[in-house]
């Protein structure tokens, strides 16, 4: 059994964000041509597709059951062709992604400008000597942060790949890759630990591979690590009364988190969050469909929710998840009671459902067509060699 399938076992573990999109054809052209890869393509029902894409890594990173994934639903009731530049989304969600040369990154946008209707927001700024940044917005508007880190060690390239690379260089080892996802919500903390609550628990064991535990977590000795959907990290900005909490299942140089604020960001380093000011013509809530959950079992989940959702609790009053009534097979959908200007919304898969039901990697699909591609190159390779053989044979007689 894999550590990612030890750690859903009693707890929840993300897997990753889920937007809405008019129109997916445009949205897996913008998201392949900055470099991701779209890794699964399925009809949820009928009328209604979502693609999710990953990072891109060399080809030794492997989907397993850790990797993280942007979704996009596709309603194609709600289909719309793109005319002109995308109306960017309120200044209350953003999504990072890292690249590695954000001037070609920002070629790559412009040219699809036309044809998408992705822009670019605020051009390129260096915020420290090896930190640049720049703000997009996606075709169907939504504010992505570019970030470029530059330095020694920074990255890996794929010729120091070897076999003893420790799993901290194998986080360096990408072309593209998506990073935090942060969203504003006006009960933050009392969110955060709720979620906590919900989706992790303390093991009173040494970690699964024998080390430390990578997360730091005050309420866990030595002897013990969290398992689960977690608090990773918190930074606190006093003079803008604000403080940013992330939220995962893995730390947060190994996979995407999600960070949940309690007010506006502005321009600060640390956090990421230079962002311009615009017209906002689209609801993040129109945009955002919610963060991708995975539990073991759905019972124990709900079973937590009613324990946790009483105000007269020993725990406080923490807030509620509500069940959203949806016609998706497969999956649950919860918001966070009481809301924000943005909802907070949860979409929960059974594990062990989407692992008989999960459909066709793009990726393995494109392998073995490679390689039946290949055997049948050999094949006539062979064939007309063997021929050849034979006229030449036939000549000397």
């Amino acid at each position: 059994m894999m550590e990612a399938e030890k750690a859903i076992n009693n707890v929840g573990q993300c897997r990753g964000f889920q937007f809405n999109t008019l129109n997916l054809e445009v949205t897996s052209v913008f998201y392949e041509r900055l470099g991701f890869i779209k890794e699964y393509d399925f009809d949820v029902e009928p009328g209604f597709q979502v693609a999710w894409f990953r990072d891109n890594r060399f080809k030794e990173d492997t989907v397993d059951d850790e990797t993280s994934f942007i979704g996009f639903s596709w309603d194609k009731s709600l289909d719309v062709q793109v005319s002109g530049l995308a109306s960017p989304s309120e200044d209350i969600m953003k999504l990072v992604v890292h690249v590695r040369d954000i001037k070609e990154t920002i070629e790559c946008i412009s040219e699809l400008t036309p044809s998408c209707g992705c822009w670019v927001h605020d051009q390129p700024t260096r915020v420290q000597d090896n930190l640049v940044t720049a703000i997009a917005i996606d075709p169907n508007g939504i504010r992505i942060q570019l970030v470029q880190v530059a330095g020694p060690g920074v990255h890996l390239e794929e010729e120091d790949i070897h076999d003893n690379v420790s799993q901290r260089q194998l986080n360096r080892q990408w072309l593209v890759k998506f990073g935090d996802l942060y969203l504003q919500q006006s009960r933050a903390n009392t969110l955060a630990i709720l979620l906590e609550k919900l989706f992790s628990t303390v093991i009173e064991a040494a970690s699964p591979d024998g080390k430390e535990n990578e997360l730091d977590d005050d309420n866990c000795s030595s002897k013990t690590y969290r398992n689960g959907i977690q608090i990773l990290d918190r930074e606190e900005f006093p003079t803008a009364m604000t403080e940013l909490i992330w939220l995962g299942s893995q730390s947060r140089y190994r996979s995407p988190a999600l960070c949940i604020y309690s007010r506006d960001q502005r321009s600060t380093f640390t956090s990421l969050a230079a962002i311009g000011e615009s017209n906002v013509e689209v609801s993040a809530n129109t945009l955002f469909a919610g963060v991708l959950v995975f539990v073991k079992d759905t019972f124990i989940m709900q079973k937590m929710m009613e324990i946790y959702s009483n105000s007269n609790s020993v725990h406080g009053d923490l807030g509620r998840f509500e069940y959203v009534e949806t016609n998706s097979k497969g999956t649950k959908v919860y918001h966070y009671l009481p809301r924000s200007k943005l909802d907070l919304k949860l979409i929960v898969r059974n594990w062990d459902e989407w692992n008989k039901a999960k459909p066709r990697s793009l990726t393995e699909e494109a392998a073995e067509k490679a390689q039946r591609s290949a055997q049948m190159d050999e094949l006539r390779r062979q064939a007309r060699q063997k021929m050849e053989s034979k006229q030449s044979s036939e000549s000397v007689v």
